[in-house]
């Protein structure tokens, strides 16, 4: 059992090994070490060691995106992110587990660590800096390394400015508040802090929207904080940071531009300075307030910017109380804001044009102050008293402003063989595609906004009879991150308690009925219409097969006879796809959704699965992957793929509204990743959750030449062995039959079978 799982991201890090060496000596409790080599091989190398883990990118993704890839292999309940040029005090990791709280972020005291210096023939030394010859004789100099950890300074508290930038917070040192062994500080430095790794994905820290690695202690601060946590400075123990500023070969690991360190303060200004967090429950005016005086906020530098810092502050603590009610909302928000008058808010306050941009420490402020989470007041049995025009009427500068989308047009609706131009909206997945389809193509739309106010967790669904399946194990996702699985449940969903007809008849089962509850059920199928005819023809086939008669609803770029038929007029690409998923889940009346693409043949089983949630997504893992050419048949433990997803359908409309809202408006990134629940807001689109399930027979990916995702057809092609894990060959397929130096004859069994029936 593994209690902290140490994070380490590393580029262009000499000492490494050093690093590494230095935790396995100094680490006392059940602790593991997961590095990501972020673009570069370690040199010299690690060593093999049962507690280390390595993950190696031949590009580099970032300092953030390191750290969560690492993040999502972690087995302990607690992570602890390092720098690659750290040094630990004995017992580092059992001392600060034994104070450690569930909603703390905590750091230990920081010291500076001196790793080596510069020593020439007649035995000059120079403190360790950028090579070059000896400043006293001249003569060649060599690295000789001596890793001392230095007794001082000893750092223990940090803040921001207004700009924002960091800070050292001496002066809270020498309060009483900064004295003993577990004292508050208000921000971190960045290159050491310890949290679970379930507050670690809940608060979505480490957000790489920021960029790679600026103001990352500020963001983890803030997040910690202003959701109700608390960052600690653990003094019973202590680690030692390099620090590299003097430029050459001794120098920050990752390249780092002015344009940079600006875009991430923007970040933080944006999402934090507004109160625009959906998780806050504290406005940062209370942070600051908490810790006053604070260099850079209470003095003629941070003035004017703290003024308009209490503002938003104020708004949003009068908001949450009319919303929630004084039961409901933490004293220190409401402390001095009772009795005082709302401020009046000016659209100059709120929004600084480009030109005030140039004088004024902070660069923007968004119009809209308030989340839409906040939108509503609730009464006593729980409903919504007021309108969102109640609510913003406080502030008559601000505006509501919801998730909007364009409609798309299908150019033709095909049902039974009658064909009909109709008007449709949205869409979209991910069908196997080749790369030519991260290029973004231009849409047939029409102007048509539909406001969507973030909507609240579905309810869990009605008890379910279920048989219990232990998945444990990794998954190798198209954009290189890891998705831990959980236990899961399969519902076994029989026809022997209802009829056909009942069960389309309305969402549950009549209450009078026994035995589970099985919501209506439908298939969501999407093609760019490309495909090899022979695959395109028997998937089809395979799934009127195994459907058993459930609503399918085709969503193509060209007309097809399959189900209910939605063509939109669109170029094949990232949003298309997209936008194809939304366009079926719009059309389908099911409650439960089960994706279908092109190129998957689905086994009956596969659809007896019902979801025992409404707020999770959930992936049938149970899948082999098929060599086109010869039928040639692997898998591998842990497979979480959009084509064996299954969720209710509205957290799959809540969720593609807003998918294709965003990559509308930003573009695609692979860091959104594909497949729901797997990558939290803000990174990824939302929160929810995704589990695994396994169906008694597996389903079946056909592997050809125009799959986005790679092909592996040894375990040797995996990066990291863990995504290798359950690695198994097989010809004959259970539930399936023999494959391997036959697959045109199979797929031509499947097209027989399904016309004989």
């Amino acid at each position: 059992m593994t209690d902290l799982s140490v994070l380490i991201p590393a580029r262009n890090e000499l000492f490494l090994s050093n690093t590494i060496d230095d935790l396995l000596k100094n680490m006392r409790g059940s602790s593991e070490i997961i590095c990501v080599l972020d673009g570069q091989w370690a040199d010299p190398p690690i060593q093999d060691h049962p507690r280390v883990t390595l993950v190696y990118h031949s590009q580099s993704i970032g300092q953030r995106a390191a750290t969560n890839e690492a993040a999502k292999l972690a087995s302990g309940k607690y992570v602890l992110k390092c720098d690659a040029h750290c040094a630990f005090d004995e017992g580092f990791d059992v001392k600060m587990m034994a104070d450690m709280q569930d909603d703390w972020t905590m750091v230990p005291i920081m010291r500076n660590l001196h790793i080596f210096d510069w020593v020439c023939p007649d035995g000059h030394r120079r403190y360790q800096g950028p090579s070059g010859p000896c400043k006293e004789c001249g003569k060649e100099t060599v690295r000789d390394v001596v890793w001392i950890t230095k007794p001082s300074p000893q750092s223990k508290s940090y803040c921001f400015d207004s700009t924002p930038h960091f800070q050292y917070f001496r002066e809270f040192n020498k309060r009483p508040e900064g004295q003993g062994d577990l004292t508050e500080t208000m921000s971190l430095q960045g290159s050491c802090f310890m949290t679970t790794r379930e507050k670690y994905f809940e608060l979505g820290m480490c957000d790489e929207s920021f960029g790679s690695w600026c103001s990352m202690g500020i963001e983890i601060a803030l997040r910690t904080w202003l959701s109700g946590g608390r960052v600690i400075c653990n003094q019973k123990t202590f680690y030692a940071h390099e620090f590299r500023t003097q430029g050459g070969d001794f120098s920050f690991p990752y390249t780092l531009s002015q344009r940079d360190v600006e875009f991430a303060k923007k970040s933080v200004r944006d999402l934090f300075f507004t109160n625009s967090w959906s998780k806050q429950t504290y406005p940062l005016s209370w942070l600051i307030e908490k810790f006053k005086p604070v260099p850079g906020w209470h003095d003629e530098s941070g003035k004017a910017v703290l003024e308009q810092i209490m503002e938003a502050g104020a708004l949003f603590s009068r908001t949450r109380l009319k919303q929630f009610g004084v039961a409901k909302v933490s004293q220190p928000v409401l402390d001095g804001l009772l009795d005082q008058p709302l401020p009046n808010i000016s659209p100059g306050i709120i929004s600084a044009s480009a030109d005030q941009t140039k004088s004024a420490p902070i660069a923007s402020f968004p119009s809209q102050l308030v989340s839409v989470t906040t939108m509503g007041s609730l009464g006593g049995d729980g409903t919504d008293t007021s309108s969102a025009q109640d609510i913003f009427s406080m502030a008559d500068q601000s505006q509501v402003k919801g998730i909007a989308t364009d409609a798309v047009i299908a150019s033709h609706m095909v049902e039974d063989g009658d064909v009909s131009s109709t008007a449709h909206r949205q869409g979209a997945n991910e069908p196997c595609v080749d790369e030519s389809m991260n290029i973004l193509q231009s849409s047939l739309i029409v102007n048509k906004s539909i406001a969507v106010a973030e909507c609240a967790s579905p309810e869990p669904a009605f008890p379910q009879r279920v048989e219990s399946v232990n998945v444990d194990s990794t998954e190798d996702s198209p954009d290189g991150l890891v998705v831990k699985s959980r236990n899961c449940e399969i519902i076994e969903d029989s026809h022997d308690s209802a009829s056909d007809a009942e069960l389309r008849s309305g969402s549950e089962r009549a209450s009078h009925r026994s035995g589970p509850i099985i919501p209506q059920k439908g298939i969501v199928f999407y093609t760019d219409n490309r495909l090899d005819s022979h695959i395109f023809n028997a998937t089809q086939k395979q799934i009127k097969l195994s459907a058993n008669g459930l609503d399918i609803v085709s969503v193509s770029l060209k007309p097809i006879d399959f189900g209910r038929n939605i063509v939109l007029n669109l170029e094949r690409g990232i949003l298309t796809m997209f936008k194809q998923i939304l366009a079926g889940l719009e059309a389908s009346t099911a409650i439960v959704i089960f994706f279908a693409e092109h190129d998957i043949l689905y086994h009956e089983s596969h659809f007896q699965f019902a979801p025992p949630r409404k707020d999770v997504f959930y992936y049938n893992t149970n899948v082999y992957k098929i060599r086109r050419e010869d039928g040639h048949a692997v898998r591998v433990d842990f497979c979480q793929q959009t084509s064996g997803l299954c969720a209710y359908r509205e957290l799959l409309l809540e969720h593609y509204r807003k998918r294709v809202e965003r990559v509308e408006r930003e573009g695609y990134s692979r860091n959104m990743g594909f497949e729901p629940g797997t990558h939290s807001f803000p990174r990824g689109i939302d929160n929810y959750s995704a589990e695994s399930w396994e169906s008694p027979y597996p389903i079946l990916d056909i592997r050809h030449d125009k799959n986005l995702t790679p092909n592996r057809w040894s375990p040797n092609q995996f990066r990291n062995q863990k995504f290798a894990k359950g690695w198994l060959e097989i010809s004959d397929i259970p539930g399936w039959g023999v494959t391997k130096g036959r697959f045109d004859e199979f797929l031509r069994d499947i097209e027989k079978r399904a016309v004989s029936l």
